[in-house]
């Protein structure tokens, strides 16, 4: 059995993608942030079609599971969910950044309100960022 040790979040961006451009290696581009969302009306649930969610993580060991809950805060009800993701820090400097990507399509917002959008490792969770949706 080898060790395990959660990850610390340096950085949680969500955003609608992020990609590395071949001149700049290590250097990601983030494209359209996301923390505040306009709802069109009406009382059908509002889908956002893509979700990213690019972490910058450090101080793992081991190998473990991520995801990304997404919950709303008002009644404490989970609205949406990633797959899992096996995140390893086998091989990888302990105290160095190790970016991962978390890509979500068909969000589903029930209502205008506030949503934390939070990453879980072994099911515990390690960070969260505030959606706004009015």
């Amino acid at each position: 059995m080898s060790f395990v040790l959660p990850p610390k979040a340096r950085w949680m961006i969500l955003c609608d993608d992020v990609f590395q451009d071949t001149r700049w290696p290590g250097k990601p581009v983030i494209v359209g942030l996301t923390s505040l969302i306009h709802w069109p009306g009406g009382t059908d649930p509002l889908f956002l079609p893509k979700l990213t969610v690019y972490l910058v993580l450090t101080d793992g060991r081991g190998t473990g599971q991520g995801s990304i809950v997404c919950k709303d805060e008002a009644t404490g009800r989970e609205v949406f969910r990633s797959g899992t993701l096996a995140v390893s820090f086998e091989g990888k400097d302990p105290i160095g950044l190790f970016g991962v990507v978390f890509r979500l399509s068909d969000c589903r917002f029930p209502r205008p309100g506030v949503y934390e959008v939070q990453f879980l490792f072994g099911g515990d969770v390690v960070e969260e960022r505030i959606v706004h949706v009015r």
